[in-house]
């Protein structure tokens, strides 16, 4: 192996309830996660991200969770009639996008960015609330405001990848998105992350998405993964992760790494 191994730990969901921001900045104050992207669209997620952004961004960058499915979106149903209902919602989850307009996907996501720098956070770097940006119909419009914006954007395989830096957006080389898939525990993701540096030649930059939260009251209602969201909490918060990190040679980074390690 040569170079350098940059691990950059992505926590989603800010602004989603109280108790998600409240793990996530934990999670930060831990050392280990150091960026979260954040959604505007949530109901009340001005008031939780207004409260938490002291905090997350004491140790961590805050990007844009872009939404397409829960919540209200930021333009009215008459910009955006492809993408919500006559009240301007949302579909509640990603079988209920079809037939999106592709002009109505990037003029409300170029909104969610200025709505997020409305409410004082320029943000760091770009994802997607349940994948959305890399759903085939939707992956163009995903690369094409990464491409105007410049915010580093997740990716998850090789192609997304070179369309998004041959677009201009910066992104790392791998995105791992599957460890809430499996066993929640320090060996598990540890494993998860050298299998996926092996994937990218042993070395470079690799976004490990995570959830932590605490599971408040409103959280069932908003979302299926709850309790699971505390044992990741655990897991990123411990010793055993931050030993295991050393002996595989990976360096915790944030988003501003993405240019350190060449591809």
């Amino acid at each position: 192996m040569t170079g350098r191994r940059l691990v950059i730990f992505n926590a989603d969901d800010f602004g989603l309830t109280d108790g998600v921001c409240r793990g996530i900045c934990e999670a930060i104050d831990a050392g280990v996660v150091r960026a979260t992207t954040a959604m505007v669209c949530a109901p009340g997620s001005r008031e939780h991200i207004e409260q938490w952004s002291p905090a997350a961004s004491r140790g961590g960058q805050i990007g844009v969770h872009l939404q397409l499915t829960e919540g209200r979106a930021c333009l009215g149903p008459d910009e955006v009639s492809s993408l919500v209902d006559a009240n301007g919602d949302f579909p509640g989850s990603p079988a209920g996008v079809q037939n999106v307009n592709p002009s109505h996907v990037r003029a409300e996501w170029t909104a969610q960015v200025a709505e997020l720098r409305a409410w004082g956070i320029d943000p760091s770097h770009m994802d997607s609330h349940h994948h959305i940006g890399l759903k085939p119909h939707v992956v163009d419009s995903y690369v094409a405001v990464a491409s105007a914006s410049g915010l580093p954007a997740r990716t998850t395989s090789p192609e997304l990848t070179a369309r998004l830096r041959a677009s201009g957006a910066p992104c790392v080389d791998l995105s791992m998105t599957s460890w809430y898939d499996g066993e929640l525990s320090a060996k598990s993701l540890l494993r998860r992350i050298e299998a996926a540096f092996n994937r990218i030649h042993g070395y470079g930059t690799l976004e490990v998405m995570c959830h932590p939260g605490f599971a408040d009251a409103s959280l069932a209602e908003k979302s299926k993964y709850v309790r699971q969201r505390e044992a990741e909490l655990r897991v990123l918060a411990s010793s055993k992760l931050a030993k295991g990190l050393g002996h595989l040679d990976a360096e915790v980074a944030s988003m501003s790494a993405i240019n350190l390690v060449a591809a």
